[in-house]
């Protein structure tokens, strides 16, 4: 995947035909749709022998929802391996998907259809899904779980996001670990970003490629705190989602890491 972020054709050109299609059902693939597309064209026209079967499903695993409205327009379509209809399906799941206007607005937030479905709010002013301000302290204002269970969002539908904010309860010096996953179906899950082997304290703003999800998840892993039975939980105060502007922003540093 991390190859493909950076494309040489005449080396993508060697792989076998069942190389390229483990690629192409890699879900958890984060470069760019279009940059897979631009791999896959200069390999389907390096074979001479690929037989109109193999190369219709190879592009059918292309994921179209995922490349901007003016790529599919400008560049998509003038390939001529896609029909029109595909395009435009494409383009009307992403309006679907993001509906208007979705950039820069937290989806997570319970107002805009947001579920906590795992993790317990201390109490009953004390959801991470909350409207702001987000006010806490020691025994209120926070969403918590035991270590190595999830603190889990479902969104209202299917959303493109490239931006997951939370801010860790700060009110001393504590730091945690954590594990960031999203999915689409709340089964099979797809890792964020990996904080185990950090200390992470306050906001933390985590920036990747956009991403279709259903479900966000954060599973502390540990808590450095020493004192009482809350040193076993994880402790969230707000937590937000979003498409933001500009969407692709994935050199961006994660901030609170």
């Amino acid at each position: 995947d991390l190859y493909l972020g950076d494309v040489c054709s005449e080396h993508f050109s060697q792989l076998s035909e069942s190389s390229v299609f483990a690629i192409l059902k890699y879900e958890e693939r984060s470069c760019p749709e279009k940059n897979v597309l631009n791999a896959l064209i200069g390999w389907i026209v390096s074979q001479t022998t690929l037989d109109s079967y193999t190369k219709e499903k190879m592009l059918s695993l292309v994921d179209l929802v995922m490349i901007s409205r003016g790529d599919l327009l400008k560049v998509v379509r003038k390939t001529s391996l896609f029909e029109d209809k595909a395009i435009f399906d494409a383009l009307e799941e992403q309006f679907d998907l993001q509906g208007h206007p979705v950039e820069d607005v937290n989806v997570a937030l319970a107002k805009n259809g947001g579920k906590l479905i795992a993790g317990e709010p201390k109490d009953h002013n004390s959801s991470c899904l909350r409207d702001p301000p987000h006010s806490y302290y020691d025994q209120s204002g926070y969403t918590f779980n035991k270590l190595g269970q999830r603190v889990t969002v479902e969104l209202s539908k299917e959303y493109v996001i490239n931006k997951i904010g939370f801010l860790l309860w700060d009110k001393d010096d504590r730091s945690y670990s954590y594990t960031l996953e999203c999915s689409l179906d709340g089964i099979t899950w797809s890792t964020v970003l990996d904080c185990r082997e950090m200390g992470c304290k306050s906001m933390q703003t985590i920036f990747f490629r956009p991403k279709r999800m259903k479900f966000i998840s954060v599973m502390g892993t540990r808590n450095t705190y020493n004192g009482d039975s809350q040193r076993q939980n994880f402790h969230i105060v707000n937590f937000s989602a979003t498409l933001t502007t500009p969407r692709i922003n994935s050199e961006m540093e994660p901030i609170g890491l």
